[in-house]
């Protein structure tokens, strides 16, 4: 710090060793390693910070509890990309982070600030020093799930996801209308109303999230994605039942032939919107044991990135954890969001014809 005009924040042999030994004790020392050695030492630490209670000549963002405090950065000189790294890191655990650096430190305040943090004020340490505080408070991620033609926003896969990313992420799965303008002008009205990061479909949502996905360029998944719907229509024309319960106490519908005739049309030009955007951020996840929709040499006419796993058309709820979960994570990761520190298995990516397995 000295050598680079920082003489005066870490005097006296700080950290000393019971300042580490609470951090360790407090579940939040953490080492970087490289090649087997540790490079950097940094302390991740959940709220409240006592020296945060309270600030002076401005605010933070917001006094919402819980947040995560990072102290403590070190690393040896040679190291690089540290400083992002532990905020990628520190950011997949928490969306609220609160951190604080001496005013002659002005390379960590230009990381700080480059990384996106606001500078909220001066808080003051037990030992009566200043310190410039900084907080970052990243939005929600809102994952709007469209579910099957027989399906619901209460169907195995919509409480599935929601189960998974619990405390992570805001999963919305509303019931859609029965008629397709109707399903895609309600899917409009919600993106534009929920400001979503992804759409996640599947069958007959998928149907749909195909469509809107690349008109407002928000990433997609789409699971099992059925593109001919009419054919599956013509083939069950009478009365049927949901098979998961709607919010609005319906259990029975018919598909008739005009049902069937709305879809028609708009089978006609689903791929009218297709873009650069969605060719990269709409992405297909296939079940190798499905044997109801088979549709992936047509996506793959339209768009780049396609999966497999090993299941059904309608994913259990083992499968929706398994693999529609880590790709979601993936397609927030590549768009510069996450929900949390993720855990990609192995996938199979079919693109432009080639079979090659990739470790995401």
């Amino acid at each position: 710090m000295a050598s680079s005009g920082n003489a005066n924040q870490w005097k006296d042999g700080y950290p000393s060793l019971d300042v580490v030994r609470s951090d360790i004790d407090q579940g939040g020392s953490y080492v970087i390693e490289d090649g087997g050695s540790i490079v950097a030492y940094f302390a991740f630490l959940p709220s409240p910070e006592p020296t945060y209670s309270k600030i002076y000549d401005g605010e933070w963002i917001d006094d919402a509890l819980p947040y995560h405090v990072i102290h403590r950065i070190a690393s040896i000189p040679e190291a690089r990309g540290i400083f992002k790294s532990i905020m990628d890191f520190c950011f997949a655990q928490d969306s609220n982070i609160r951190i604080d650096t001496h005013r002659d430190n002005h390379i960590m305040q230009h990381n700080i600030e480059k990384y996106g943090f606001t500078c909220c004020g001066i808080i003051h340490l037990d030992s009566g020093g200043e310190r410039i505080a900084y907080q970052k408070k990243e939005d929600t991620i809102r994952i709007l799930f469209l579910h099957g033609f027989y399906a619901s926003g209460q169907c195995i896969p919509a409480v599935a996801l929601r189960e998974a990313f619990d405390g992570r992420a805001e999963v919305i799965t509303p019931d859609l209308p029965m008629h397709p303008k109707e399903a895609i002008r309600y899917i409009r009205e919600l993106c534009d109303r929920e400001k979503l990061d992804v759409l996640v479909g599947n069958s007959c949502g998928s149907f749909y999230a195909q469509i809107v996905a690349p008109l407002i360029e928000v990433p997609a998944l789409l699971g099992n994605p059925h593109f001919q719907m009419t054919e599956f229509l013509q083939q069950r024309i009478g009365k049927h039942q949901y098979k998961s319960p709607r919010k609005d106490g319906c259990k029975d519908f018919v598909i008739d032939e005009q049902l069937t005739a709305e879809f028609a049309n708009m089978e006609l030009h689903q791929f009218d919107g297709c873009t650069s955007y969605g060719k990269e951020h709409v992405w297909g996840l296939f079940g190798e044991q499905d044997t109801l929709a088979h549709f992936e040499p047509l996506f793959l006419k339209h768009y780049t990135h396609s999966f497999h796993f090993p299941g059904g058309h309608t994913p259990t709820a083992d499968e929706v954890r398994n693999w529609y979960v880590p790709l979601i994570e993936k397609i927030l990761h590549y768009t510069g969001k996450t929900t949390g520190e993720p855990g990609y298995p192995h996938f199979i990516e079919q693109q432009y014809g080639l079979e090659t397995e990739i470790s995401l």
